[in-house]
């Protein structure tokens, strides 16, 4: 049985003393991000070195914990693509909870993702008839033991981190080796991660499909605006936000709930 005690180490920021700071991306903790459990797509952009990944570790933490919480789910599968390879975020990442995949191995990365919405989807179809999977045939996104064994689908979190230095989210996402998975995430219980160094590198379904961007300032006024124009918030509240972001140090961010149109200084839930 997995423990679900999921620790990811990764660098931190060290401020006087030797302590971790405050404000950096590693400290910061993503609990308060509503409904975090469910099926979802989240963005993140940044320069290199901001602090993309561990934002990222720390919602799939996050992500995990909800889980843990809600008894009546099964543990999630967790699938991470680090297209740096070898990223020092990930290094201490629990092998029997999170499974890493680098650029020579991103075949394999499409095949997992696809074989894990596959199993989602024939259980899901299975639920939905009133019939169980086929003896011998038992998928692992079916919640395992009590009298609802077949009810219960296996969620699964992705996490893309450095999307531009692949092939896997092209601009037209139908070319997407994954793009059903990501297309149908919320039907098999899927939640999607991708971080990109730029916010307009991001296919244009995605960004119309994020459910929050976390943004680190950019540091050109032509992407700045870019986001502005592109994101469904007060055009003012988002400047707003990035001048506060960027006057609190490099490893500041803000993040957005497209769904309910609030931007926040890194994940303090206050409105700017």
């Amino acid at each position: 049985m997995i423990s679900r005690s999921l620790k990811i180490y990764g660098n931190e920021k060290k401020g006087k003393g030797g302590k971790a700071s405050e404000t950096s991306a590693s400290a910061a903790t993503p609990e308060n991000i509503d409904e975090i459990g469910k099926p979802a797509i989240h963005l993140i952009s940044g320069s290199t070195g901001v602090g993309k990944s561990n934002v990222a570790r720390n919602m799939v933490e996050s992500y995990w914990e909800a889980h843990s919480k809600a008894r009546t789910k099964p543990h999630p599968e967790i699938l991470v693509f680090t297209g740096a390879g070898g990223d020092p975020v990930w290094s201490g990442s629990n092998k029997d909870i999170v499974k890493m995949f680098s650029p020579q191995s991103v075949g394999d990365f499409v095949d997992e993702v696809n074989r894990r919405y596959d199993r989602a989807m024939r259980a899901k179809k299975s639920n939905d008839n009133g019939t169980k999977a086929p003896e011998g045939d038992m998928s692992p996104l079916v919640h395992e033991g009590g009298d609802d064994a077949d009810s219960k689908h296996k969620p699964s979190m992705v996490v893309i981190d450095d999307a531009g230095s692949s092939e896997l989210l092209p601009q037209q996402m139908f070319r997407s080796p994954i793009a059903q998975a990501m297309q149908s995430h919320r039907h098999a219980d899927m939640t999607f991660i991708v971080s990109s160094q730029r916010y307009h590198s991001h296919s244009p379904w995605l960004r119309a499909n994020a459910r929050t961007v976390t943004a680190f300032p950019p540091r050109g006024a032509e992407e700045q605006g870019f986001m502005v124009r592109d994101l469904p918030i007060d055009k003012e509240a988002l400047r707003r936000g990035f001048q506060t972001a960027k006057a609190n140090g490099v490893h500041n961010f803000v993040h957005i709930d497209t769904k309910e149109r609030v931007a926040t200084h890194n994940f303090t839930g206050h409105p700017i």
